[in-house]
This record gives structure tokens, sequence and C-alpha cells, in this order.
């Protein structure tokens, strides 16, 4: 077949320094039946000139159904006077939600089926399904459409009825206060911003919902959560860089704007986060230190100088968040190896304070909330690139280790037949950058290795080492799967953020190429076996290195990429634009337009050779509009000067992540690595 090739019509695009001719922004015309018809013809071409791909895609979503235990659930965790869980069962896609009541040998209680719910749909997205704190109701969200516009549910926990009179829609999040009958709830305005919190209490009409805070200020995000005692509701307004809080008592049944009390004004680049115990509030702030302090204090209307300082900020350790005990300070904290730590301080003893130890050479591991202060168990995960996914309970007293439950990799899987190493490239100006890395137990350095690098790069996002029994279908076939650590995330402190946003944004592109390089130089792998994979800022980042070293990659996989840097940025009604110029910067300044400018994607394809590509993306996806994509795919095909394969695959019925049920998420993940399996054989069709 040959490619579908999209008209040309030229549109300028304003700026304040230059104008730029668009030839495909008429394909930001949702409702144009001739966009419509150009993404199914893309469509129809991806898939047909991937059909000699078909049988190893269709032997790899049964390989990765394989690996999965279809009949699971997760680990109970007390709220009250339940234990909450939820279960998957074989054959259904989504989620069962259930409780015991006291005991987990009580009698199980399902509190919402999500198949039921879902099966007159093609997309149906379940989240924040949480019971108030007396659990005699719960609320859950849903999302039709993957685009992040969700109707807020209430269902009756006694009678089993969902109150549709209490339906609210269109919502961006909310929480449940201590007060059992009334939530929080956030609204966005025209360009999906959390703006305004307001107060509902169900034993009265949705008319007297209460607006509780409003901030008008484009850059920031409002919503609100309960505090570690259960005693205050804290609200918040928050940027990229900036943060205030407010706090009012959370057993309100009529809360008012008049119960608010500011915590701390705002200061530009001042980022705090607030909780409470034993009548002090504790504080995580970068005010004094890059990498975050914990200072204490009983109120915050005394002089700072009095505050004091828990945990003091420290050059090589970044505190990312923390916990609060009755009698136990706990710290999630990344050191100068990008790996995380967890600290446990004592608040009764100031001498008593340890690190948890961990086994892997490298892992990641997540502290999780306990929902409640009153207690010395700590509960965190814990896997790595060859441990599958564990829950352990730590006694903080004892000093010893549960294990709740590992997740079951069924098949011919063993831990033993894995090998998981990090690695180090250097960058152009000398920085050292992490690379994490796993493979078959056998494999030989000598360069003729498949290998898939995988990249993100930023909003201080770290890409953790974690294991997948999806990935093993690669593993098994010989491909080396390595991720770049590189700036823009924030696995080496908030400098590896600061270092890759912005200004120094390159950076983010050159460390991947130098990990590219890397894994060459080395052996691992060889330009003509080496494919690269990233997701929306990290679809940016494969758009960019594309441009810059094309050689360097076989094949390329571009999932939901925001390509379309310059002309999205200026576009101050498109979702997200304003907030991120704390990220990118702001292009109405001409030294952030210039250098956005400079290495935007679609602004800076060439005419040379560029790898295999597969680009998708969602029809629905309001993060990265599914035009950057299209627009971007149809630019590289008047461009490119070799026959590689171009490939645009757009789900139309979902949005920035895909599909929703487990099994279609199966097959889209087997398409995506049969279309990399299928081009480094042998038998690799050619296209255009």
């Amino acid at each position: 077949m040959k490619p579908p090739v999209a008209k040309k019509q030229d549109y300028l695009v304003h700026s304040p320094f230059v104008q730029r001719v668009d030839d495909y922004y008429w394909l930001r015309e949702r409702e144009n039946p001739e966009v419509l018809e150009h993404l199914a013809a893309e469509n129809v071409y991806a898939h047909n000139v991937l059909s000699p791909a078909t049988p190893i895609k269709d032997t790899m979503y049964e390989e990765i159904k394989s690996h999965i235990a279809e009949n699971d659930s997760s680990t109970p965790i007390l709220r009250g006077d339940y234990y909450y869980y939820h279960r998957m069962e074989s054959g259904k896609s989504y989620p069962i939600y259930c409780r015991k009541h006291l005991r987990l040998d009580s009698e199980e209680i399902v509190i919402l089926d999500v198949n039921e719910l879902a099966k007159d749909h093609k997309q149906f997205i379940v989240s924040d399904v949480r019971a108030n704190e007396s659990g005699d109701r719960l609320a859950y969200t849903v999302d039709l459409t993957g685009s992040h516009v969700v109707t807020l549910y209430f269902k009756n926990l006694l009678t089993g009825e969902t109150l549709h009179e209490e339906t609210v829609k269109d919502i961006a999040d909310y929480c449940w206060t201590a007060h059992c009958d009334v939530f929080y709830y956030t609204v966005h305005d025209d360009s999906l911003r959390p703006y305004r919190l307001y107060a509902r209490c169900l034993c009265s009409a949705r008319s007297s919902d209460v607006l509780l805070y409003e901030d008008l200020d484009e850059r920031f995000w409002v919503g609100a959560y309960m505090s570690a005692t259960r005693r205050l509701m804290y609200v918040y307004s928050i940027s990229k860089t900036t943060s205030e809080i407010r706090y009012l008592p959370a057993n309100l049944l009529q809360p008012t704007s008049d119960d608010i009390v500011l915590f701390q004004t705002r200061k530009t680049g001042v980022e705090y986060y607030v909780n409470d115990v034993g009548g002090m509030f504790f504080v995580r702030t970068n005010e004094n230190g890059t990498n975050f302090c914990i200072l204490s204090t009983s109120s915050p209307l005394l002089d700072k100088s009095s505050w004091q300082t828990v945990l003091a900020a420290r050059e090589n350790v970044f505190i990312e968040e923390f916990w609060l005990y009755t009698d136990y300070l706990v710290t999630q904290e990344r050191h100068s190896n990008g790996l995380v730590q967890v600290y446990i301080h004592s608040l009764q003893d100031n001498h008593e304070h340890y690190y948890l130890p961990f086994p892997d050479p490298i892992y990641a591991v997540n502290v999780q909330d306990s929902y409640r202060s009153d207690t010395h168990q700590l509960r965190y995960s814990y896997s790595s690139l060859t441990t599958p996914l564990s829950v352990f309970v730590w006694d903080m007293r004892q000093k010893t280790s549960e294990l709740l439950k590992q997740q079951a990799v069924l098949g011919d899987f063993s831990v033993n037949d894995y090998v998981s190493e990090r690695l180090w490239a250097v960058a152009e100006d000398g920085t050292h950058i992490p690379i994490s890395l796993v493979y078959r137990k056998g494999m030989l350095r000598d360069g003729s290795n498949k290998c898939l690098l995988y990249g993100y790069g930023s909003y201080g996002i770290s890409v953790e080492p974690t294991f997948s029994a999806a990935r093993l279908v690669l593993l098994n076939r010989g491909f080396i799967f390595a991720i770049a650590h590189i700036r823009g995330g924030q696995e080496l402190g908030r400098s590896w953020y600061d270092n890759g946003k912005l200004l120094h944004k390159k950076n983010t592109f050159t460390d991947f190429i130098s990990c590219a390089e890397h894994l060459i130089s080395e052996g691992y792998t060889c330009a003509d076996k080496l494919c690269a994979m990233g997701g929306s800022a990290g679809g940016m980042l494969m758009g960019a290195v594309m441009n810059m070293r094309p050689e360097l990659f076989k094949a390329v996989v571009a999932q939901v990429p925001f390509v379309d840097v310059m002309t999205t940025m200026l576009d101050e009604t498109l979702p997200l634009t304003v907030p991120e110029y704390e990220e990118w910067g702001n292009p109405n300044e001409k030294h952030y337009h210039d250098y956005m400018l400079s290495y935007s994607p679609y602004d800076n394809i060439q005419r040379q050779n560029y790898p295999h590509v597969l680009v998708e993306t969602g029809f629905h996806d309001t993060n990265v509009a599914y035009w950057e994509p299209a627009k971007w795919v149809a630019k590289l095909r008047e461009y490119k000067t070799d026959q590689n394969l171009l490939l645009l695959n757009t789900k139309m019925t979902a949005g920035h992540s895909g599909a929703s049920g487990r099994y279609d998420t199966y097959k889209e993940l087997a398409f995506t690595y049969s279309f990399l399996v299928h081009i480094l054989s042998e038998n690799g069709q050619m296209g255009g």
C-alpha cells in the first residue's frame, strides 16, 4: 500500500517574534469529515502494512496473558471498620471492588463491579473509588472517553442503590472529609484547570453547595486532602514551582470560606506541603534548600525563625515525600545513586533513626498511605527489574519486615533467569547519567543484541526500574530493556529536574543520545539493533532525538507525543498551556520562544533519513491533542528521504492513557512490541 498523504493548506501561525506557515494546521478540525477520513486511512495503512507481523502480535498477546494471574487481588487495607481491596476475575477486563468487615476471614462484600458498569461502553475508566469515614457511602468517578472529564457517582453501601440525584458532572477531583456526609470537589475552567473547590453535604440540596476557594491565576491548580490525623482538611493551590496551602477543621457539617485559614502566603519559587500530628504542623519545603527540608511548628503564625528543623536540607539527598505517624516521621528520599531510600525518624527519640534495607542493586520502592497515624506499621511496595511487585509491612518499633503479597508471575518465569545492571553514561557536559537495564542471563556483550531504550525526562517525574510481566515477551526474545534516567526527571534530586527544563531542556535530549551511544560503545547493542520509546513528553524526546541523531536508532515508538511545542504553547486556550510555562517557558518572551523553536520536533523536521517510526495517539486525548502526532507524521512523510516505515495508529475511542480494559491494554502492548520485533527481524517490511 502507498501511505496516506495529507493535503497541504497554508495557515499562518502568529507569534510575537516570527510568523510560521503550518501546512497541516487543518488537521485540528476534529469534526471535519476529511480529518476523520485521513485518520481512518492512516489506521488502515498501519494495520495493513504490519499484517505480516500479525502472527507475532497474536503470539505475544497470548504470552502476555500467560504470565498474568487473571484471578488476582490487591492487598487489603483497613479503613475504619472495613478491609478494602479489589480483585480481578479471569475473562473480565475490569476490577471488582470489595470489602470485609473487621476481619479478613469475614464474608466478602462486593461494593462495585466495574465490569457490570462498563459492559455497554468501549471505554470505561473508573478511578478514585473511596468510601466515606463511616463506610456507608461510596464515591467513584467515571471517564467514558479518556479525556479526563469525569462524572462523580455515589452509592449507598447499606442499600446498594446508586444515588443518581447526587451525580456531579465534569469535576476534576474530590475527597471525603471527616464528616461522613460531607465531601469537597473541584471543577475545571475552560482549559481543564481545576480552579474552584466546593463543599457538598449529601444531606442537603445540590443548590446549597458552597464555594470554598477559587484561584484565578491560570498557573495554579486547586485541590484538597485530609491530614494524617483526620483532624484537618488542607486546601492547596499549586503551580509547577510554587504552592500555597490553607486549612480548616475536617469535621464541619456546613463549611464556608470563612472557616479557611491561610498557612503561608505563596512566594514565587517556594514549594511547601503540610501535614500534622500531635498538635504540630510538619512542613516539607524548599525555602531553605533546593532538595527540601522538614520543619515543624505549633502555629504557622509564629515567626519562622522559631520553627524547628526536623530534617535539614542536604546537598545529595532529595526529600520526595513524607508521612506522619504518632511516633514517627517517614521520608522517601533520593540519594546520589538515583535510588529511593526510606528513612524512619522517631518523633519521641531524636537519636533513633535509620534507613530500610533493600536487597537489589537497582530497585523501586514506594511508601503507601496507611490512612491512620496511630500505628507503628509502615506499608510499602517494592520491586526491581527482576523482582515482581511485592507489598511489605515494616514494624517501626520492632524493626521487622513481613511480606504481605508478591505479584504472581505465571508460566516458566524465574527471577534467576534475568540480570539487572546500573550503568553510567557520560553526557556532553561531563555529567554522569544513570541507565538501568535488564536482560536474560547469558547475554554476550558483542554488539549483536536487540535493545529497547526508554526515556521520559520531564516534569520532575522519575522513571522507576520496576518489574513488568508483559516485558518478558521482549526479554525472552533476546531484547535488552534499558531506562535512560535523563535530566528533566528527578532521579538525582531537584537540580536533576532544574537542569532538564526551560532553557536547559536540550540536556534531556543529549543525555538520551549519550545513553544510546554508551550502550553501543560498551557492546550491549548496535545502531542497527537499537530501538527507542517514549510517551507524552517522552514522545517529544523521541521527536527531538530523531531530528538530531536519526542514524542512531533502527526504530522509534512515540506514544501520544508532544511534538508541536511552539504552536501548542502559543495557544492559551488549550488545556495545560499556561500552567506549562514553568516547565517549557513562555513563548511570548523571546529567549524562551527562540529556544523552544530550536528543538520543537515538528518545527525541526529535516530532509534526511529517519528510523522506522510507530506513532500512537488517542482521539480524545486532552493532554496531547491527536492533531499533534497527526501533523507530525504528515510532515515527516513530506520531508523524510528514506523508505522506512512511518505509521500512525489513532485509537478513536481512547485518550491519553489508551485502552481502559486490561485485555485491550495487552492487545495494544502486543501491537507495539510486534512492530519492534518485526522491524528487527530479517523480514522487516519497508514502506513510506
